[in-house]
């Protein structure tokens, strides 16, 4: 397993990074060629809403809508 991470269902793969929320709702993306992980953003992501596109990537936290412009 690549990832050490337990993973919620939010999984996305842009053929570079596999962005994922952990178990804890943390969104974390796992570089492919480097091997390398990193965490996107402070705030909590409410489970089964990531959304990944070419553009951003979003998901629900505290009731809100987060954009992280990619």
């Amino acid at each position: 397993n690549i990832i050490s991470d337990k993973i919620h269902n939010d999984v996305a793969y842009d053929g570079n990074y596999i962005l994922y929320v952990t178990v804890d709702g943390i969104l974390k993306q796992y570089e492919i060629k480097s091997g390398k992980t990193e965490i996107l953003t402070d705030k909590t992501v409410t489970p089964y809403t990531l959304k990944v596109t070419k553009e951003d990537i979003s998901f629900m936290s505290d009731g809100e809508k987060v954009f992280i412009e990619r």
